[in-house]
């Protein structure tokens, strides 16, 4: 069990910036099952959490942590003491169990049904389900030659998924259409990478000898590197900012981020005065009052369409931008409003009766907390 006292530990995480962008403070938890030596928390949705225990009697179990109480996960298809859990989309939970063979089998759980599925990847040797967003579900698998890869599964098909001219491919971290994880390219060197549907973006923390990515909550990803010196040290990635900000756990001698979900950070680190792995849940204590900054906004122009081109829309922000808009008044928008883009839009139309002359047009972010920026304009000349 864990022996540190202090239940939330408070550290101003310092990272890879190569420009000025806010520090973030985090809160440290400690998420660790009553009467248990070795605790990991792989997965967050919400408030939810699932992670795993080791404990001699038992073996691994999974488990489901409401902020309260810890439920044990074990599916009835597996030796017992083979169940680990690790992604979590709402009341559904994948992961693994092992078999009397010792093989792996990727599992479903319906938490509102509480039944299992069992994932299997068609002809596969072993497979792990390790992510959910949705009806989509992300993991690795064993082919009949030893080789590994990613998988894509929408409760009807699986798409392989493979880092081109990469070794070994596999996806931990899925969220909408946007995956994440790791490869090994061909001299055995390890990388993170996000997938959009199309393309492959390799995620390496810079100066780092391996990196792994884990999780993914809309723009931020999270995940671990090793470095120069051989120790583990989590991440989070800000696609907003293309920055790395390190996550290590404070006294810890080993940190690993594994999950993300809004501003919440989950993992495991190992202390070196307790000999034990533990969980744990970071959650940002930073102002959460700041709105975000837009850093450049311009448009194509002149157009002889309605339909203009929006050439850069770059913002920042202290914790996460959330939305993105373009409007033609100076009258900030609602952070409630159904008109918000999860991404920078990439065009603007007019309205169908307007004429030719110059416009202007405003841009606006919004951020995880329902800050809204001020607007930056740039102006568009309609010829039609």
């Amino acid at each position: 069990m864990r022996k540190v006292l202090i239940q939330a530990l408070i550290i101003l995480i310092l990272g890879f910036i190569p420009y000025s962008v806010y520090a973030v403070e985090y809160a440290f938890t400690p998420i660790n099952a009553p009467g248990t030596s070795y605790n990991y928390a792989s997965g967050i949705s919400g408030k939810n959490i699932v992670g795993g225990y080791w404990e001699k009697a038992s073996g691994w179990q999974g488990f489901l942590y409401n902020g309260k109480t810890y439920t044990t996960l074990d599916d009835p298809d597996g030796v017992y003491g083979t169940t680990e859990a690790q992604g979590i989309f709402g009341k559904n939970i994948v992961g693994y169990y092992q078999d009397a063979s010792s093989n792996y089998h990727g599992f479903l759980y319906n938490g509102s049904t509480k039944t299992y599925t069992t994932i299997d990847v068609p002809g596969a040797k072993e497979t792990e389900a390790w992510g959910i967003s949705g009806r989509n579900i992300v993991g690795t698998y064993e082919d009949s030659s030893n080789g590994w890869h990613g998988f894509l599964y929408n409760r009807k098909t699986y798409t392989t998924l493979d880092v081109p001219g990469a070794y070994l491919t596999e996806a931990y971290g899925i969220s909408g259409e946007n995956i994440v994880g790791y490869y090994e390219d061909s001299s055995g060197n390890s990388h993170g990478f996000l997938y959009n549907g199309k393309i492959y973006t390799t995620l390496d923390v810079l100066g780092a000898k391996v990196t792994w990515a884990c999780g993914i909550s809309g723009r931020n990803i999270v995940g671990m590197y090793e470095d120069t010196s051989n120790d583990w040290h989590g991440f989070l990635y800000n696609g907003s900012t293309k920055t790395y900000t390190t996550i290590d756990v404070p006294g810890a001698e080993e940190t690993e981020a594994w999950g993300i979900s809004g501003r919440n950070i989950v993992g495991e680190y190992y202390a070196d005065y307790d000999g034990t792995w533990n969980g744990f849940l970071a959650t940002p204590t930073s102002d959460t009052s700041t709105p975000p900054t837009i850093v450049e906004f311009s448009v194509y122009s002149p157009s002889t369409s309605l339909t203009v081109s929006i050439t850069t829309f770059t913002a920042i922000d202290n914790v996460e931008i959330t939305g993105y808009m373009v409007t033609t008044s100076a009258m900030a928008p609602s952070a409630k409003s159904s008109k918000w883009n999860a991404t920078p839009p990439t065009s603007f139309t007019f309205p169908s009766k307007t004429k030719s002359g110059t416009k202007t047009l405003y841009a606006w972010t919004k951020d995880v907390d329902g800050n809204v920026s001020k607007s930056l304009s740039a102006q568009v000349t309609l010829d039609l």
